[in-house]
This record gives C-alpha cells, structure tokens and sequence, in this order.
C-alpha cells in the first residue's frame, strides 16, 4: 500500500511539473522588443530614476 501511495505523489508531480514546463517553452517562442532593469534599493522598493531600457538585438 505505501508504494501505491508513493508512485501516486510521484506521478502527481510529474503533472504538475510538466504543466509548469509549457509555458517556460512558450515564453522562449515569443519576441521580446525591449527589456526595462530597475536598480533596486531592497527587496520590492524600487531606486528612482535607476530605469534602463535595452533595444539591443
């Protein structure tokens, strides 16, 4: 019985994982245009005036 409960959670996270997979490979078909870096001052607070936008094939 504890082996059927370990290949049932084993193939639960294979779902799960493979599901968060499709949109990792969708993201890497699309065209990006430009990218926007901020400079951070911690974590979530942004430092002003630090945006950078980069167009560079």
């Amino acid at each position: 019985m504890r082996k059927l409960q370990i290949i049932g959670m084993l193939l639960v996270m294979l779902v799960v994982l493979s599901a968060c997979q499709n949109g990792l490979l969708n993201a890497e078909q699309q065209s990006v245009d430009k990218i926007v870096l901020h400079q951070m001052k911690s974590f979530g607070e942004v430092k002003e005036n630090s945006r950078v936008e980069v167009t560079d094939e």
